[in-house]
């Protein structure tokens, strides 16, 4: 008799309990709104419970919007809204299999993804772009200057190297009899042009070493700034179709990369 009596106590205890906690729920719709809900040490003021999923428990307080684990809320709570350990389990499984597959894809599809959108290589390539800024075999940018020193060159169906130099740069200077026998070495298929950075007056002053190629002046840098020249000196090597080849330092045109460049340009 006392063991029924004990039994008899805590189920009412328990349905006291479920009682008091629907005396806190005042149900309006499909929402339901509590006074205060504790989830382990937090606790959430004026709360109205949006919905339940299997594992999670969707609600709006004082705070904002929020959602919580149903394995952490009361047992009373988890009764209400059908929560089942085993299937939240095996639904907490499902997702996280999903996020990994998602954001962790297996090693062979990675794989083909990476050598899938590798870009092309060669020997003959004297640099690779890694930007879509990056202006080679793009169509050149028009030629814009503020002057030509004599004669302006007929540029159209030739391959052109612009060296973009100024007088007062020691670099730059040092490459200028590159540049001459360049220019002397290709006749008919290169056009080398010259491009100062400076006004013509302080060009004027520069006697050595002689400029034997077609130059123009560009102090306000309007064909640098369209190249992407960011020093000196450093050229750019345009093909007879108007396509950019190269930009950069004037040191790897090589006398055999050169060649094949004005070759392959001249297809």
């Amino acid at each position: 008799m006392p063991a029924i009596m004990h039994i008899t106590n805590m189920h009412m205890r328990f349905v006291c309990g479920v009682f008091l906690l629907f005396g806190a729920l005042m149900v309006s719709g499909q929402q339901a709104k509590l006074d205060v809900l504790q989830v382990g040490s937090q606790v959430y003021s004026n709360v109205v419970i949006l919905r339940a999923s299997a594992t999670d428990l969707y609600f709006r307080h004082e705070g904002g919007i929020k959602n919580v684990k149903l394995k952490y809320v009361s047992p009373e709570l988890q009764k209400l809204y059908g929560y089942d350990a085993a299937a939240a389990e095996q639904a907490e499984r499902r997702q996280q299999e999903a996020e990994k597959r998602l954001y962790q894809p297996d090693a062979d599809t990675a794989r083909a993804a990476a050598t899938a959108s590798l870009p092309a290589s060669t020997d003959d390539n004297l640099v690779d772009p890694v930007s879509d800024r990056s202006l080679l075999g793009k169509p050149a940018p028009a030629v814009v200057v503020e002057k030509w020193l004599g004669e302006k060159p007929d540029l159209q169906g030739k391959c052109v190297v612009y060296a973009f130099f100024t007088s007062w740069s020691v670099p730059s200077r040092k490459f200028i009899p590159d540049l001459n026998g360049l220019q002397k070495r290709y006749p008919g298929k290169l056009l080398v042009v010259g491009v100062a950075l400076q006004p013509e007056a302080q060009l004027a002053t520069m006697t050595e070493p002689k400029i034997e190629f077609p130059c123009a002046i560009d102090p306000s840098k309007k064909l640098a700034a369209a190249f992407g020249i960011t020093c000196i000196p450093e050229i750019a090597l345009i093909d007879a179709k108007g396509r950019v080849h190269y930009v950069g330092h004037p040191a790897a045109l090589t006398e055999s990369k050169l060649a094949a460049l004005i070759s392959q340009a001249s297809q």
